[in-house]
């Protein structure tokens, strides 16, 4: 009886020997090289077409000082591979020097295989905006790219250009900034009961100002930017008051001319919960109509391409839905 069990035991061990592969030896393999550049606008001082104007990547500068990094599985140089075993991931890196260069020399095969390129962003980078007065304005930017594909194979020679997929500006404690001014009259016919006043713009034909005794009085807008000066403050809300005549007004921070960009902006309210006034024709007393008044929430109305000096009136009609 021992002798049998042991007998299944020694099987089931040469089994298990048998399914155990070994790593393929990399210096028995070949080899590819990828020879590579990567690029951004930091200098758009240099991006200055015939025409006089700015043209992004014109002159493009070598990004220093990125970290490029490429995981190989060696499943990858398996000409037979087996999909129970687990395989060894090889890591290949170096880093771009003072011109945005860098070179890889990874294991290949005669019949190739994909690689994943992949970027560490790079901090601190001075970048020179352009600037329309020649002045020169200056921020520290981080910089990044997604990760590059390649395909690469024994004796391959690669020649690439990668030019960066986006470029943010970090802890620049001071700008030089403009400003525009939004401010508007915000509309609606809460009171029916008093007939529409004269005297109102189009489109508000019919409708009082959210004024005094209005649902809205004491409430506040808030704005933020869906497109900031520099990248920055997208995570910035700002309140602003409604007047007690349903008016408003706030400054938002924009490019300064020199620079000649615009940005944009979102803005509104939280909804109300409120009554309309309403009149009742049979001379009794007027009654109240539970109702919700909404601008579409913070995100309700948009202004888009404000620039330095620029007064933009934004006056609206909020919502009202009885219930």
């Amino acid at each position: 009886m021992k002798r049998k069990v042991f007998s299944i035991m020694a099987i089931a061990a040469l089994a298990l020997t048998a399914c155990k592969k070994d790593n393929v030896d990399e210096t028995q393999m070949g080899s590819a090289t990828i020879n590579g550049t990567v690029r951004a606008d930091i200098d758009q001082t240099n991006d200055i077409n015939g025409a006089g104007l700015y043209e992004q990547y014109l002159s493009p500068e070598g990004v220093s000082g990125m970290v490029v990094t490429v995981e190989v599985s060696t499943e990858d140089w398996d000409s037979d591979p087996n999909g129970n075993y687990d395989y060894e991931t090889m890591t290949y890196t170096t880093t771009t020097d003072a011109n945005g260069n860098f070179t890889l020399t990874i294991p290949a095969t005669q019949e190739g295989y994909d690689i994943e390129i992949m970027f560490t962003d790079v901090h601190g980078v001075t970048r020179k905006l352009y600037s329309t007065d020649g002045n020169t304005v200056q921020e520290t930017s981080g910089i990044g790219l997604w990760t590059r594909n390649e395909f690469i194979y024994d004796g391959a020679n690669l020649t690439v250009v990668y030019d960066a997929d986006y470029v943010y500006a970090e802890n620049n404690d001071t700008y030089d900034y403009g400003y525009a001014t939004v401010s508007g009259v915000l509309y609606g016919n809460w009171d029916q009961s008093n007939g529409a006043p004269n005297n109102f713009p189009f489109p508000y034909v019919g409708a009082e100002r959210y004024g005094t005794g209005s649902p809205l009085e004491g409430k506040k807008l808030y704005w933020g930017y869906d497109w900031a000066p520099y990248g920055v403050g997208y995570d910035n809300i700002t309140e602003v008051n409604i007047e007690t005549d349903g008016t408003f007004s706030f400054q938002v921070p924009t490019y300064p001319s020199s620079y000649g960009g615009s940005v944009d902006i979102y803005f509104g309210f939280y909804d109300v919960d409120d009554f309309v006034i309403i009149n009742n024709m049979a001379g009794t007393a007027d009654s109240l109509d539970p109702a919700i008044f909404t601008s579409g929430g913070i995100q309700g109305v948009y202004v888009y391409g404000l620039t330095d000096g620029e007064v933009r009136d934004a006056s609206f009609e909020p919502g009202i839905n009885y219930y």
